[in-house]
């Protein structure tokens, strides 16, 4: 229960972030780690949808995320071309 909590605070830490960086430079997407729990997040500026991404710890599930122009997706390494 208490690493839920521990990693729940970091979570709210996270999005908080990203929200309040969001009104200092627009951006579509952020893009951050060393947190080491894995955290995506949408919140809505006017009618732009932003995304907050937090890449998590590879101690948990080894992923990698790959970023197109047109959105991204979570990979595992054995799939990387």
């Amino acid at each position: 229960l208490a690493r839920k909590n521990k990693e729940d605070a970091i979570i709210k830490m996270i999005r908080i972030h990203a929200e309040r960086a969001h009104k200092e430079q627009a951006f579509h997407y952020i893009i951050s780690g060393h947190m080491h729990v894995r955290d995506e997040y949408t919140f809505e500026v006017g009618k732009k949808k932003i995304h907050s991404i937090n890449l998590g710890s590879w101690f948990e599930e080894v992923k990698i995320l790959k970023l197109t122009d047109k959105d991204y997706q979570w990979i595992l390494p054995a799939t990387v071309e």
